[in-house]
């Protein structure tokens, strides 16, 4: 395998520098916090995301559809509180989640395809999460 060329869509594929510095930011604002600043996670509580096979995968839908919809980790007698990832697609816009997810794709030894706001749109879709659900008390305004 070592032998063999990269595929010529995993050689070509450079993120853009603008698409990096607003990933990390966006990286900064909403993701360090269980993932820490240089993606190492917690142990037990939050995955590391630097060579993280889900996170490059040659189709990213799953890294959208957990950014866009969050997740759940089930439970069991020696983790009897279930960890919860937050969705964010009440709060990053499409480019948003694209340039995070090209960040993320494309930092701590990572090296994925970067994303385009265009995919994202897709799986937003995809998962009827294109319109706000706002409850009463979220104290968001349309």
């Amino acid at each position: 395998m070592k032998s063999q060329a990269a595929s010529p869509s995993a050689a070509n594929a450079q993120p853009d520098t603008g698409a990096m510095r607003r990933g990390a930011a966006i990286y900064s604002d909403v993701c360090a916090s269980c993932h820490l600043e240089n993606g190492v996670g917690q142990p037990r509580y939050f995955p590391p995301l630097g060579t993280n096979a889900d996170v490059q995968q040659s189709d990213p839908v799953g890294l959208e559809h957990l950014i866009l919809a969050g997740g759940r980790m089930g439970t069991s007698r020696a983790s009897p509180s279930p960890l919860t990832m937050p969705n964010f697609a009440w709060n990053l816009s499409d480019q948003e989640v694209a340039d995070v997810a090209t960040f993320v794709r494309n930092s701590w030894a990572n090296q994925a395809s970067p994303l385009r706001a265009s995919d994202v749109r897709k799986a937003r879709m995809l998962l009827k999460l294109e319109t706000l659900h706002l409850t009463v008390n979220s104290g968001d305004r349309n």
